[in-house]
C-alpha cells in the first residue's frame, strides 16, 4: 500500500521511466527536423512487412518509439513533385534527416499535352492532360489540364456531353477566377457547337 500521493506518483514514474528505457532497447527514434518548402505531407510504410502507406503527419516530424527495420518514406507537397527516401531504424539509435528538400514538378506531360494538342493529336493529348492531373491532383495546373480535356472533347471531337460533364468537374474544384472562367467559356461554346445557342447565350451573360 502506498502511504500518500506522493509515493504513488514517484513509484508511477519510476514504472514510466523504465518502460520508456525497455522500449528503447528494442525500438529507434526517428527525426525529421525540416522541409524545403513548409507544409510536407509524410507517408511511411515498412518494407520489411509490407505495410500499406500511412500518413504519420506534417514536417517537421519525432517519433520516440519506432521499431526497428526499413521503411520507406515518401514525402508530398501540393507544389512539389513526391519524393521517396529509404531509412532503417535500429534499436537504441536515433536517426535523424535535417533536410528534405522537396523536388520541383515535373511539367512535361503537360507541356507534352499542348504539343499534341497543337498538332491536332487530341486523344494523345488528352491521355498526357490525364495523366498530369491524375499524377498532381492539388497542383493549380491539374484543373487547367482538366478544362483542356473538356474543351477538346467538346470542340474538336464533338462529344457534347462527356466534354461538358468534365467542364463541370473542373469548375467543382473551385479553381481560381482565370481556369473557372475558362470552363464556364467552354461549357458556353459547348453549346453553341451543339446548336443550343440561348443556353449559350445564358452562360455568357452570367460569366
Amino acid at each position: 500500500e502506498w502511504e500518500d500521493e506522493k509515493q504513488l506518483a514517484a513509484a508511477m514514474e519510476e514504472v514510466a521511466s523504465k518502460t520508456n528505457e525497455e522500449v528503447f532497447h528494442v525500438n529507434g527514434k526517428l527525426m525529421i527536423e525540416a522541409c524545403d518548402p513548409s507544409g510536407v505531407s509524410i507517408f511511411m510504410e515498412n518494407k520489411e512487412q509490407g505495410s500499406r502507406l500511412d500518413e504519420i503527419g506534417l514536417c517537421p516530424k519525432s517519433i520516440e518509439d519506432m521499431p526497428k527495420g526499413k521503411y520507406n518514406l515518401v514525402f508530398k507537397h501540393e507544389d512539389r513533385d513526391t519524393l521517396t527516401q529509404e531509412v532503417e531504424i535500429k534499436a537504441m539509435e536515433t536517426t535523424k534527416i535535417a533536410m528534405i528538400k522537396m523536388p520541383p514538378i515535373d511539367m512535361k506531360s503537360f507541356q507534352d499535352a499542348g504539343s499534341m494538342e497543337g498538332q491536332g493529336k487530341y486523344q494523345e493529348a488528352i491521355a498526357s492532360y490525364q495523366e498530369f492531373y491524375k499524377r498532381y491532383p492539388r497542383h493549380r495546373m491539374s484543373a487547367y489540364a482538366m478544362y483542356r480535356e473538356g474543351f477538346i472533347t467538346q470542340i474538336y471531337l464533338k462529344n457534347y456531353e462527356k466534354g461538358r460533364k468534365i467542364l463541370e468537374d473542373v469548375i467543382k474544384r473551385r479553381p481560381d477566377y482565370e481556369i473557372l472562367t475558362e470552363a464556364y467559356t467552354g461549357i458556353a461554346f459547348g453549346y453553341q457547337a451543339a446548336g443550343n445557342v440561348d443556353k449559350s447565350k445564358e452562360i455568357f451573360k452570367m460569366i
